[in-house]
């Protein structure tokens, strides 16, 4: 065991020094990355709170791209940062269904708290669009103004190279007023304002700045 935790030391210090000196946020570039993680939705429990969908164990996979200018100014960015979603509910005997897939598109402004340095705390946040198909046949409203909010730490590993760890809210207003009678049928809901939705995302990436 000593010998394996000698060999972990040496790896991780050469890691290390293989990070340039200028491995930090340049002004006036690019940055792209993408990203896997989870979600879970309506952590508030107000969709969930029926009858038919109390009981299920909400999660599902969540997968991201984006899209980062860096201004003249190291700390600020401005991201497009768009993601897809496969939420399911599963109850405790393990039957499981998708409750609605969604696609989400947003224009951030995002502040790097210490651009300078190796490990790099950054916060975000901004309004975009959500994308949902409840029940495949095109007849309920299918697009929503969504909000984010979000935070986590970019670590350079390279010159070039970072890993991110993000966590994210995703703020939105559901309403079956935009649903039609099957759809409301298939959910076991009624008619009435369900009022703002909350996600919650975790995901992990690696990112390449130009």
């Amino acid at each position: 065991m000593k010998k394996y935790k000698i060999t972990f030391f040496i790896f991780l210090l050469s890691l290390l020094q293989s990070i340039a000196a200028h491995a930090q946020i340049q002004p006036n570039t690019i940055s792209i990355g993408t990203y896997m993680g989870v979600i879970a939705p309506d952590i508030t429990n107000k969709f969930y709170r029926n009858d038919a969908l109390h009981d299920k164990l909400k999660y599902g996979l969540s997968l991201a791209w984006d899209f980062e200018y860096h201004t003249r100014y190291s700390k600020i960015g401005i991201e497009i940062l768009s993601q897809y979603n496969f939420p399911k509910a599963c109850d405790r005997d393990g039957f499981c269904f998708n409750p609605f897939y969604t696609f989400h598109l947003y224009g951030n402004i995002i502040f790097h708290l210490l651009p300078e340095k190796r490990y790099i705390p950054y916060l975000s946040g901004g309004p975009g669009f959500v994308y949902m198909d409840l029940n495949w046949r095109g007849d309920e409203k299918k697009f929503h103004l969504i909000w984010n909010y979000g935070g986590g730490y970019d670590f350079f590993i390279k010159r070039h190279w970072l890993i991110r760890i993000d966590a994210r809210l995703h703020q939105y207003k559901l309403s079956t007023q935009d649903w039609d009678i099957m759809t409301l049928k298939e959910y076991g809901t009624s008619r009435r304002n369900i009022g703002w939705m909350w996600y919650f995302q975790l995901t992990g990436g690696i990112r390449y700045q130009f």
